[in-house]
């Protein structure tokens, strides 16, 4: 076979390879098409049963939904409902219970005696006011002189001093208070700080024994430094402060408004000296002290022995034993005091036997308990005096002291021996004010109130006394310019330089008689 021919045939052969292998490959090109075609069908039903079930899937969400929607709404729907009727339910209990204490406590409050009677004069006024057209008619007829609705009210307020009064000295809480308050005045005039533990001392005084009383401070003294009380840091001329440890002697109680300062005399005896109501200038710096004044002036009123007295008397067994342990003896130490402070000191007096001197004290109860008969004291006052006259044994006094239960007032007495100045006839303007007390209707009852304040201002103020008693006062109070000041009443009585002994003494009868003789001096 030739070379031509044999390449012939096996390019034939390589031909008919190929196309073999075309055909092959074309058949399972075609075998592969056909399973891809398969495949994407299967894939086309994927898409299909996917997009079914993401429909599905879309539903069940809006079923859920909507489902939840609903569940929520309904419970809330079921919420409010319950709210709603439990805040209805509950308003209607507490107006229920609110209700039944209101009422409680009006059944309560109707049951005290006081209440009472003001509902029942209440009622009456009405009735009256219907009938008469006049309340004040009506309130005549409802509040006569000397009512008893009167006198519950005020021994209804007494009472209620006196137990506030005995709770805050049974706590720390005076005491704190009186402590802190005697901060300022220890930073003014140098005084000591106000310790109340002398409320708890049961320690007695020893009463004067041969006593002189032609050696006594006079009474220039001891009006002066009653006066001092009334500024914060004045000092008497003729009297330095008495020391505990560099400070004046000083205390405050403001439970029951009796504060107290103490002097030396040149002759080393001890005046202890109490304060008035106001306190003076001191209200500036203790208004406190002012107001428990106050307070303890109801007691007085309702001539019981106030919670200011018996503070004044402990701390007078204070005093004592602070002189004693300087070698002063009783005999030597005296009391004074303005207003509610010279009815502190009669008290004092009364209770221990201390001399000394009340200027326009009312009159205090007798006691059973009292180691003073008088006989070293003086209470001092001007004629026309509605407070001082506040006692059963002065003109103008028992005339309204009378109010009281029949009998209650007959041992109202002032302490000590009575010296009145001034001029007499202001006694009997006085009795002619306080007839309305007594004799006239509740009208007349509260204008003799305005009458009698008037008095107060024009009578009972120390600067008026002084100028009665022709005594200089060597300090002056800034409140001072508040006060009327009238001058003398009368002539002078010019008793300044006397001792307690020159007034109570067997010469001493000569002595006012001269005085009554010039109409400047009673006793």
């Amino acid at each position: 076979m030739s070379f031509f021919s044999s390449l012939r045939h096996s390019a034939t052969d390589a031909v008919k390879n190929a196309t073999d292998k075309i055909h092959e490959t074309e058949n399972k090109a075609s075998g592969f098409v056909g399973n891809l075609e398969d495949k994407l069908s299967g894939v086309s039903k994927l898409k299909d049963i996917g997009s079914k079930i993401e429909n599905e899937v879309s539903d069940t969400k809006k079923g859920i939904s909507d489902a939840i929607e609903n569940k929520i709404s309904d419970t809330k729907k079921g919420i409010s409902d319950a709210i709603e009727n439990k805040i209805s339910d509950t308003k209607e209990r507490i107006s229920d219970a609110i209700e039944n204490k209101i009422s409680d406590t009006k059944e309560r409050i109707s049951d005290i005696p006081v209440v009472k009677d003001i509902n029942k004069a209440y009622h009456i006024a009405l009735d009256i006011k219907d009938a008469t057209k006049s309340p004040v008619s009506a309130l005549n007829k409802i509040l006569p002189k000397n009512s008893e609705l009167f006198s519950k009210i005020v021994d209804y307020t007494a009472g209620g001093v006196t137990d506030a009064q005995n709770k805050l000295n049974n706590s720390r809480v005076n005491k704190v208070f009186s402590f802190l308050a005697s901060i300022e005045k220890s930073k003014l005039a140098g005084t000591t700080y106000s310790n109340l533990n002398y409320l708890n001392d049961q320690v007695a005084i020893k009463a004067p024994v041969d006593q002189d009383l032609s050696k006594t401070p006079t009474v220039s003294q001891l009006l002066n430094a009653a006066n001092a009380e009334f500024t914060i840091d004045g000092t008497p001329k003729g009297l330095t402060p008495f020391l505990v440890n560099g400070k004046q002697l000083y205390t405050v109680d403001d439970a029951t408004g009796m504060s107290s300062r103490v002097w030396l005399t040149g002759d080393n005896q001890v005046i202890i000296s109490y304060q008035s109501t106001s306190g003076g200038d001191n209200m500036s710096i203790n208004p406190v002290a002012g107001v428990a004044g106050m307070a303890s002036n109801a007691q007085i009123f309702n001539q019981d022995v106030s919670g200011a007295q018996k503070s004044a008397l402990k701390w007078a067994n204070k005093v004592v034993q602070e002189a004693e342990a300087r070698g002063i003896d009783t005999n030597n130490i005296f009391v004074t005091g303005h207003s509610l402070g010279g009815i502190e000191a009669s008290y004092v007096a009364q209770q221990t036997g201390l001399g000394g001197i009340a200027f326009s004290a009312t009159g205090i109860p007798s006691s059973s308990t009292a180691k003073g008969d008088g006989s070293n004291f003086l209470s001092i006052m001007a004629y026309g005096d509605p407070i001082a006259s506040y006692a059963s044994d002065t003109n103008g006094g028992a005339s309204y002291v009378s109010w009281k239960d029949e009998g209650a007032s007959s041992s109202l007495n002032h302490y000590g021996k009575v010296i009145q100045v001034g001029s007499e006839s202001d006694n009997e303007a006085l009795r002619k004010t306080v007839a309305g007390w007594t004799d006239g209707t509740f009208i007349d009852q509260m204008k003799t109130v305005g009458d009698v304040f008037k008095d107060f201002v024009k009578f009972h103020t120390l600067v008026t006394l002084a100028s009665d008693l022709g005594v200089t006062l060597t300090t002056k109070a800034n409140s001072n310019g508040l006060m009327t000041l009238n001058g003398a009443n009368g002539t002078p009585a010019n008793i300044g330089g006397d001792t307690i002994g020159q007034l109570t003494g067997s010469h001493s009868d000569a002595m006012v008689a001269q005085l009554l003789k010039n109409n400047s001096l009673a006793a």
